[in-house]
C-alpha cells in the first residue's frame, strides 16, 4: 500500500549530502548581524547581536572582527544563545544572538555589520 513512500525513504538528497561538507568547520566564521537589542539597565546595558552563522564556528572567548558602517572593531565573544538556550559554541546555519564584552549600545553596531574572524580587510 505504501510501496511509493519506501522507495522515497531510500532515495538521498544531493543536496543535504553537500550541505555538510560546503559547510565544514575549516572555514572562516561569518555572520551578518540581523538586529540589535539592548539588555540589562544602568551601567550593567549590553548589545545582544543576532543573526545566522553563515560559515565556520564561532565559540565563547572567541575574538571577531566587526566590520560595517561606523569603521572596524575587534570584539572578543561573551555569550552564546540560540532558542533562549546558552551555547559553548555554535556553527554554520545556527540562528543565535552573541553577546560582547565591552559592547555597550546600539551606537557601536548596527544590522547590516559583518562579524567575522578574518582581519579586516582580508
Amino acid at each position: 500500500m505504501f510501496g511509493w513512500l519506501k522507495g522515497k525513504k531510500e532515495e538521498k538528497n544531493p543536496a543535504l549530502e553537500n550541505f555538510e561538507k560546503e559547510n565544514t568547520p575549516a572555514e572562516p566564521f561569518r555572520m551578518t548581524v540581523e538586529d540589535v537589542f539592548i539588555v540589562g539597565t544602568g551601567r550593567g546595558r549590553r548589545a545582544v547581536v543576532t543573526g545566522r552563522i553563515e560559515t565556520g564556528r564561532v565559540a565563547r572567548g572567541d575574538e571577531l572582527t566587526r566590520q560595517g558602517r561606523r569603521g572596524i572593531r575587534r570584539l572578543t565573544v561573551a555569550g552564546i544563545e540560540s532558542s533562549r538556550r546558552p551555547l559553548e559554541e555554535a556553527r554554520a546555519g545556527d540562528r543565535v544572538g552573541l553577546l560582547f564584552k565591552g559592547l555597550g549600545g546600539k551606537d557601536e553596531i548596527a544590522a547590516g555589520d559583518l562579524l567575522t574572524r578574518k582581519e579586516a580587510g582580508g
